[in-house]
């Protein structure tokens, strides 16, 4: 069950499986990785999603050992860098296992914008990208409705498949590999009863993909975040099995129902919630699939090899979650003033 496997990348199902068994893998890395990605964990990457276990065991020989030892040697480094606000140094001291702000997490991106007004920086809503030239000058030139900015670097933090089909003919082979790069959509259904209706509090829970249920999981937003007398819950459904439960089309009524039905079966509620909202987010979580880690290095030696003043970040690349989103486009950044 412990043998260590000589692949450089293996699924996530048949990393667990060999080193902590089977029933592990089908019942706490499966519906894990359906509630992290909304993806089958016998395709996602290892390699990736469970990079300091991988690690561990390719270093030390043992994956929990090596992974402990590795934790310890990023908290050390964490220690070291600089804390840039006394909310972070609060997070830290703390261990914060989630985090949300005030207004729902929409008021980042509209800080963000308002900070960047303030300090002199033009943006463009509601300004779809149409394309990107790169110059033998170094320069890059974007369109966007009608107009053509000129800049001497683009950060591209849209999808990769997005930003496949803006580059131009002559980097179609940087178009293919960004556009190998899978996605997912999910259904995501928000309910609120009046009063507490939860038998136990919890952070939530999520299903096995073993099971005939049409949902991910459900999260118990009430829960970690209270917000006065009120149960308030946000039901996940979807992603690799989207088209197969609900077929490419589905109306927001129907995700709802079923949302209501699988919380009536499964938690025990049965009354209609006095406030509900549907989203479908179509193609909104990567997949970091087995060889993720390589498709990702021939990208950026791509970039490198030609010369192109273009930097990827956001969710495809290196991480799916938002502070992985937040400390990669840090990191980047830094980089650049560091070349400056």
């Amino acid at each position: 069950m412990t043998r260590r496997s000589n692949e450089p990348d293996e699924s996530m199902h048949s990393f667990v499986a060999r080193r902590f068994g089977q029933d592990f893998a089908d019942y706490a890395v499966d519906p894990l990785v359906r509630g992290v990605v909304a993806g089958d964990s016998k395709e996602i990457s290892a390699g990736f999603l469970m990079k300091s276990l991988k690690e561990g065991e390719k270093q030390y020989g043992s994956a929990l050992l090596g992974s402990l030892l590795l934790t310890r040697k990023e908290r050390k480094l964490r220690k070291e860098q600089p804390v840039y606000s006394e909310l972070i140094s609060r997070a830290i001291a703390e261990r914060w296992s989630v985090w949300s702000l005030k207004g729902g997490l929409q008021t980042l991106p509209e800080a963000l914008a308002e900070k960047c007004q303030s300090s002199g920086v033009e943006l463009y809503t509601e300004s779809p990208c149409d394309g990107i030239e790169f110059e033998d000058n170094g320069n890059a030139i974007v369109r966007s409705n009608g107009e053509e900015i000129v800049a001497s670097r683009v950060i591209s933090s849209i999808p990769s498949f997005a930003l496949s089909r803006v580059l131009p003919e002559k980097h179609k082979e940087l178009s293919s590999l960004l556009n190998s790069i899978e996605t997912v959509t999910v259904g995501v259904v928000t309910l609120e009863w009046e009063g507490q209706r939860l038998k136990e509090e919890a952070f939530g829970f999520l299903v096995p993909s073993s099971q005939p249920v049409p949902i991910l999981g459900v999260v118990f937003d009430s829960c970690s975040f209270p917000q006065g007398d009120k149960t308030i819950l946000t039901c996940m459904m979807g992603g690799k099995w989207f088209n197969a439960n609900f077929g490419e089309n589905p109306t927001e009524e129907q995700l709802l129902n079923v949302a209501i039905e699988q919380i009536r079966t499964i938690l025990g509620i049965s009354d209609q919630p006095v406030r509900s909202h549907v989203s479908i987010l179509r193609n909104c979580i990567p997949q970091y699939k087995i060889g993720h880690g390589k498709r990702i290095e021939a990208i950026k030696n791509y970039v490198k090899d030609h010369q192109l003043n273009l930097d990827l970040v956001g969710a495809s690349y290196d991480g799916v979650s938002v502070n992985d989103c937040i400390h990669y486009a840090v990191q980047n950044v830094k980089k650049l003033e560091q070349s400056q």
